[in-house]
């Protein structure tokens, strides 16, 4: 049997006319199956390929170990696999530990064959979002049908470990935390290394993902783990309010041992504690600290640098690496959010579930949270509540107006979305173009028939254009019943087409210009109002954005204000996630 094998790897797959394709990797094939869009296109599918070992046993929470394959893998029927997670609807946690999978969808025209077609298409890998505790890369997630139908690019999903399983760290060398993120990067090693073979250039390989996947794509441009993976990055409505402060390697201990004592692994020595927290299973470890906990325990990155000989985040000022470019400056740059990604955090709200007097009369609190990433609310100076005073004076005039009246519905959305999502893109914006980087910049402004806020929350109609709303003019969802209107998919063909072509050659439409080093310039953005969208300058973003780096200039003055421990926007959409996978 090696012997076979051996010869087939002489050739990277079986001819097209087998009823399965196959590629080889040295002595290791793997066979996919067919999948025909309804365009009537064919692609092959490759779904479930172990990148890693098992993160299970005494390898639970430690940095991820490659895996290796020597033999032949089927991996032709659909991966339902998805790395553990908690149900908003059953509150059971769902998935299965051994989930560090990558699925890799091709085009037929660049499936190699005997006759050794030599077309290497451009390789777009994306990373699903979720608040860091929910998604996954499994095809009912994310359908890449829209994408295949162009026959013009490589598809590649990946799972990582999610909540207390990828992101608890002990402060030791074998759990230093950023077990998710470490994934990540050797999910894009793999790739770097192998989709050649898959018909994919490996040269050409653009990392890509939305809200968490937004700031994971953020993350590995700063991270030393995954210099020279990728070559072009799209952050779509990224989370970077926080990135700017990771959680602090002594809080995420802390956060550690807060998990350890609820589940009953109060114990001295740390190594101790890894084993008591190894024994347990994956329910114990994500329902208990919901349970037993004084706190929401934010399981997302944190700075590393102080654990390990081999850190995921090399400095513990992430201002001071993008201000002096140190950070992979190599790549182009695509990043832009919604009109209103806002909804996201007033939906309770707005859907019904919560009155605004609950919003109203804890707006110090919820303000601090969703416009200062502070959770605890000792951590409320007098500082920040004038602060919180200023930011709804200036969006709505007084708490009074806090009330969900029509004339004051956009003024809570905008209040809502700057700090998190716009200033923080803003930001960043700033430093890349600092750095030289070609960044192109859109706002998705289209207000189509579906909207997160209808699919996932029960809205009768749409409130604007919500976080998460462009995913649906990007991928396919079978399982949520969407079906577009001929508008909708002219704007889904503009969305890809340009999505594509920024991967294929680092410029997207011709029309769609980067942003220049003048400030004025940062206010620029391709708006996508329609299927032919046009270059934008908007005032209002600039007067937001003005006032905003007013409200942040010295903001979180105290030692105990400059780290979050809530993260809020990323919990909201943890409960997203679990409405939509339940």
């Amino acid at each position: 049997m090696y012997n076979i094998l051996l010869v087939l790897s002489l050739f990277p797959v079986i001819s097209l006319c087998q009823s399965k394709p196959m590629i080889c990797l040295g002595p290791t094939c793997f066979t996919g199956s067919w999948i025909t869009t309804e365009k009537g296109l064919k692609y092959a599918s490759f779904q479930g390929i172990k990148y890693a070992q098992a993160p299970i046993g005494n390898l639970r929470f430690k940095p991820p170990q490659a895996y290796q394959y020597n033999e032949l893998v089927d991996v032709s029927s659909e991966s339902k696999v998805q790395c553990p997670q908690q149900s908003f609807i059953t509150q059971q946690i769902v998935g299965d530990e051994d989930c560090l999978l990558l699925n890799i969808y091709i085009p037929d025209i660049a499936i190699p064959d005997t006759r050794m077609n030599n077309i290497r298409l451009p390789v777009m890998v994306w990373i699903h979002g979720g608040g860091y505790t929910m998604g996954s890369g499994r095809i009912e997630d994310y359908n890449p049908s829209n994408f295949m139908d162009t026959q013009s690019v490589v598809i590649v999903t990946m799972n990582y470990r999610l909540g207390p399983l990828g992101f608890l760290s002990l402060g030791i060398e074998d759990v230093p935390g950023n077990a998710g993120l470490r994934d990540q990067s050797m999910a894009l090693g793999w790739v770097k290394k192998n989709i050649g073979r898959f018909g994919g250039d490996d040269e050409k390989i653009t990392i890509f993902g939305e809200s968490a996947g937004g700031s994971s794509v953020a993350s590995h441009l700063l991270s030393p783990l995954s210099k020279g993976l990728f070559h072009r990055a799209i952050l779509q409505s990224p989370w970077t309010a926080g990135w700017y402060s990771l959680n602090a390697g002594y809080k995420a201990v802390n956060y550690a041992k807060e998990l350890s004592q609820a589940i009953g692994c109060n114990l001295e020595v740390t190594n101790e504690i890894l084993s008591c927290l190894q024994e347990k299973t994956a329910t114990e470890i994500w329902t208990t600290p919901n349970n037993k906990s004084k706190i929401v325990t934010p399981w997302t990155p944190i700075l590393d640098y102080d654990f390990t000989s081999n850190p995921y985040f090399k400095s513990k000022n992430i201002d001071h690496c993008l201000e002096s470019g140190h950070f992979n400056t190599n790549v182009e740059i695509m990043i832009g959010t919604t009109a209103d990604e806002g909804i996201l955090s007033i939906f309770e709200y707005a859907g019904g579930m919560k009155k605004w007097e609950d919003l109203r009369n804890n707006i110090d609190i919820e303000g601090a949270k969703g416009f200062f990433n502070i959770g605890n609310p000792e951590e409320i100076t007098s500082d920040i509540k004038e602060k919180i005073n200023q930011v709804v004076k200036h969006y709505i005039g007084s708490t009074d107006n806090i009330d969900g009246a029509p004339e004051h519905m956009q003024g809570i959305i905008d209040m809502f979305t700057d700090p998190n999502f716009l200033h923080s893109a803003y930001k960043l914006n700033n430093y890349l173009v600092k750095q030289e980087i070609p960044v192109y910049q859109y706002m998705f402004t289209y207000q189509g028939q579906h909207s997160l806020a209808t699919a996932w929350f029960g809205f009768p109609e749409p409130i604007g254009v919500c976080h998460g709303d462009e995913l649906f003019y990007l991928w396919d969802f079978p399982n949520w019943n969407v079906t577009l209107n001929e508008a909708d998919k002219a704007v889904m063909k503009t969305m890809t087409q340009n999505w594509i072509k920024f991967a294929k050659t680092g410029t997207p439409d011709p029309n769609w210009t980067p942003i220049g080093p003048e400030k004025e310039d940062q206010f620029n953005f391709w708006n996508i109002s329609s299927p032919t969208p046009e270059m934008t300058f908007s005032p209002d973003i600039k007067e937001r954005m003005e006032f905003w780096d007013q409200i942040s200039m010295n903001n979180h003055s105290g030692s105990n204000t400059k780290v979050p421990v809530a993260l809020p926007w990323l919990f909201v959409e943890s409960v997203v996630w679990m409405f939509s996978l339940s």
